[in-house]
């Protein structure tokens, strides 16, 4: 048990730290880096951090659905900032944010499932 909560914290800390990509597009694009895109940029990395802290500290039943919850809606959010990304014609990065959120994210919603049902 302990090895899947271990586990769901390593999945949905990288998913989190997806938004280094995100960020660092910003920098290489010809939209800037600004204090507002930033801000929100970290607001967003302490929401991808939301499921990958609960397993660790919480062990209740109640806590392995809010994880499952917090993550397949996170995981939602996830494809579509990657489509809103491919619809305005940045293709290869919509595809790459796709990719490594959607792969993270899926395995860490699957597995987080097979929390529950333990």
């Amino acid at each position: 048990m302990k090895n899947k909560r271990l586990r769901l914290f390593a999945l949905y800390l990288i998913n989190a730290l997806g938004i280094i990509i995100y960020l660092f597009n910003l920098v290489l694009t010809p939209l800037e880096l600004t204090f507002g895109s930033f801000t929100s940029g970290i607001y967003w990395f302490v929401i991808l951090l939301i499921p990958a802290v609960i397993p660790v500290f919480l062990k209740n039943k109640i806590c392995r659905y809010i994880t499952f919850i917090f993550g397949v809606l996170i995981t939602l959010m996830n494809f579509f900032i990657g489509l809103g990304y491919i619809l305005d014609d940045q293709f290869k990065f919509g595809m790459i944010l796709i990719l490594y959120w959607g792969t993270f994210g899926i395995l860490a919603s699957i597995i987080s499932l097979k929390w529950i049902k333990q």
